[in-house]
């Protein structure tokens, strides 16, 4: 997020890359949210469980480049 961040103010762009960055960062997290919601029931338990639990996890991991996007955001506000 830092390299965008300071490529963007180079172009003097800031507030719409800030945008840009923000709706593809929820976009993201709207599908992969979208996939723990539809991932099909019928596959084995053990199976389920551990894709789940990836996909979970890199959802929650997410929380050091929302705070970089929040930082971001402030700047260009």
């Amino acid at each position: 997020m830092a390299y965008v961040n300071s490529h963007l103010k180079e172009g003097e762009r800031d507030a719409t890359a800030a945008m840009v960055v923000t709706g593809s960062f929820i976009e993201g997290l709207h599908v992969s949210t979208g996939l723990i919601e539809k991932y099909p029931k019928d596959v084995p338990a053990e199976t389920r469980n551990l894709t789940l639990t990836k996909l979970i996890r890199t959802i929650i991991e997410q929380e050091k480049s929302l705070d970089d996007l929040i930082n971001i955001l402030e700047e260009v506000v």
